[in-house]
């Protein structure tokens, strides 16, 4: 359904939210990720390895996007990157690229589609090379309608996509004159594949005015087999500014689990089974963040085991590990001075560890760190962290020429951890306590990562050695 002259709706966006960073692992033998993101007016995809981007392609006129690698008959691969402009505005496009040079190969018109967020999922599977869901709200004067796809694609050899299956779910809102509403956009988590082979999504939006606010949270389980694309309703009537959708993630030995603030704000956690949208079990997360304006990503790799939620607060990447159970600390990932905005963030899972990659504000290109699977793995014998926990470290010169000493305060003892932006650690100290402690030479030129361990949490802090 599109709008028509005679049903002009004057639409807001109260917290914007697009798939603004989103990454899959290349090859793996390289440490070679394929990421796409927007700065400016344009919409990128590019392959980052050795700490840098190569084979970067843009598309004019988009604000989003998203990635995801198919596999042809002759297992050659091809990268899919799909821009688009996330508010809905109708035909969109899924481009197809040989994996070996990023060249050009095909594009795959997706028309009359008015969605607000895009996803691949990051896994293929003998039913499909590559699957795609939507989210979208269209409108009229007297109906405003949820519309959610699932659309699954083959790949021929020279990149051309041929779709070969599809769900459809469409829930319609009558009564509800748009007309003067602040019309929050169809948020969406996932889509992410479980070890059973269905494919979860999660989504949620509103509206608001003078007169009554309301949300609706989704998920939605889709039967590639079958093409159901089936509907479990998490709340109705929420306060869009309180409640939504936050991330999706999988693993292969725990199916899925949806972070979600409800109509009070409590951030909540469901996991679910591999053939119901209905949760197996929710519960409220235990610690004070992520919350519902919090960047946030998981992991979506079924092949491996656990997976690895990681968000933004407060200057910082923190991240936390779940394989049956949530780990018992934060693990610091990098300091970020520019916050990305929701959506800017993902995370992908390696056989060793995790990438994370986020778009600072003022950065025309996402920041990558490689993240240790032995650092957050694990319950430890650390307590519960929490960001503000009234401890403070600094380093005493900032920028640093090249010996390194930092000042602390608010804690007895602890052990400090230097790393670079790759993630090695190249220094490390156990401190007394309060004061300044000196912890060594720098090995070169750079910024560097400074994380205290102490009895109660984990602080950080940046530094720059010339």
């Amino acid at each position: 359904m599109k709008l028509s002259p005679q049903t002009f709706l004057l639409v807001l966006f109260p917290f914007i939210s697009f798939a603004n960073v989103d990454m899959v692992m290349g090859d793996a033998a390289q440490d070679e990720l394929i990421i796409s993101w927007a700065y400016g007016n344009s919409a990128y995809a590019g392959k980052y390895s050795s700490t840098e981007f190569t084979q970067v392609v843009s598309k004019p006129g988009m604000d989003a996007g998203a990635v995801t690698i198919a596999t042809d008959a002759a297992e050659e691969k091809h990268i899919l990157f799909v821009p688009y402009t996330g508010y809905g505005s109708g035909n969109n496009e899924i481009i197809s690229y040989s994996y070996s040079d990023f060249a050009y190969e095909s594009t795959y018109y997706l028309y009359d589609q008015e969605h607000q967020r895009i996803g691949f999922v990051k896994t293929e599977d003998e039913r499909w090379d590559a699957l795609l869901g939507h989210s979208g709200i269209t409108f009229c004067s007297s109906v405003t309608q949820l519309r959610m796809w699932q659309y699954s694609y083959s790949i021929s050899v020279d990149g051309t996509l041929t779709q070969t299956g599809e769900g459809t779910w469409n829930k319609n809102y009558y009564g509800s004159e748009c007309d003067g509403y602040s019309i929050y956009p169809a948020m969406m988590v996932g889509p992410v594949v479980c070890p059973g082979g269905n494919v979860l999504i999660g989504t949620s939006f509103g509206y608001n005015s003078s007169s009554s606010q309301w949300l609706v949270n989704h998920t939605l389980m889709f039967d590639p087999d079958s093409s159901d694309l089936l509907c479990y309703t998490i709340g109705e009537d929420w306060d869009p500014n309180l409640a939504g959708v936050m991330g999706l993630g999988c693993s292969s030995d725990t199916d899925m689990i949806l972070l979600y603030a409800d109509n009070t704000g409590e951030v909540n956690w469901s996991t679910f089974t591999a053939f119901s949208p209905v949760p197996e079990s929710t519960e409220i997360l235990p610690w004070d963040f992520p919350e519902l304006d919090d960047p946030v990503a998981f992991t979506s790799t079924f092949e491996l085991p656990g997976m690895l939620m990681v968000w933004y607060r407060d200057g910082e990447i923190r991240c936390r590990h779940w394989d049956g159970e949530w780990n018992n600390f934060d693990y610091f990932v990098a300091y970020s001075s520019y916050p990305p905005d929701l959506e800017e963030i993902a995370v992908c899972a390696d056989t060793d560890g995790y990438w994370v990659a986020w778009l600072p504000g003022t950065a025309s290109e996402p920041e990558v760190v490689f993240v240790n699977s032995d650092n957050v793995t694990g319950m430890d014998d650390r307590e519960n962290t929490s960001i503000e926990s009234g401890v403070f470290i600094s380093p005493v010169a900032n920028p640093a020429c090249g010996y390194l000493s930092v000042e602390i305060s608010g804690t007895a003892s602890g052990v400090i951890t230097v790393f670079d932006l790759s993630g090695r650690t190249v220094l490390e100290s156990v401190i007394p306590g309060e004061g300044i402690s000196s912890l060594g030479e720098l090995p070169a030129s750079g910024i560097y990562f400074i994380r205290l361990h102490h009895s109660t949490g984990v602080v950080s802090c940046k530094v720059i050695s010339i």
